[in-house]
């Protein structure tokens, strides 16, 4: 078994890991480094947790921030955020956003900022929505789609579907 380092806590730039004795940092290490990295080795001693961009991106997704993520390190870590470390999640929060793909939901684009409006008041559409994008983009659960196309036609309107 390989012997930890006399360090706590050491981060390997290269392979973006961040190695802890388990036993000598407190659980909010261990919270934190969930919340940025996947626990990759877990032994006696030493737990190895290598930066993710998918644990990151659930955490943005609850509501955490780049600035809250680190603040926290501030606080919990027994030392400063490495640079590479810094960096890596610096680009992923800029990058946060630019594509969300969402299974199971629908995008409805609406031709202009009235649209909406009127078939929120003359149809169901109101009932489905599971977010608003803006005046003209609206999420809707998928099973949804036929039935308000059908719907919206009924009512005057022209939809075109694109798959």
């Amino acid at each position: 078994q390989e012997q930890f380092p006399d360090k706590v806590v050491v981060v390997d730039e290269v392979k973006q890991t961040i190695t802890v004795h388990p036993s000598a940092v407190s659980p909010q290490v261990h919270t934190l480094l969930g919340r940025i990295a996947h626990l990759e080795e877990a032994a006696t001693g030493r737990f190895v947790y290598r930066l993710d961009m998918r644990a990151t991106q659930t955490s943005f997704e609850r509501g955490e921030s780049l600035s809250d993520l680190l603040t926290t390190w501030i606080k919990v870590m027994p030392l400063p955020i490495s640079e590479s470390i810094h960096r890596t999640l610096s680009d992923w929060w800029a990058r946060y956003g630019q594509v969300r793909l969402y299974k199971g939901f629908a995008l409805l684009e609406l031709g202009d900022d009235i649209t909406l409006q009127e078939l929120e008041a003359s149809t169901s559409l109101n009932q489905y929505i599971a977010a608003r994008l803006s005046p003209r983009l609206v999420i809707v659960p998928d099973e949804t789609v036929d039935a308000l196309l059908h719907e919206f036609t009924s009512r005057g309107y022209t939809p075109k579907e694109v798959k």
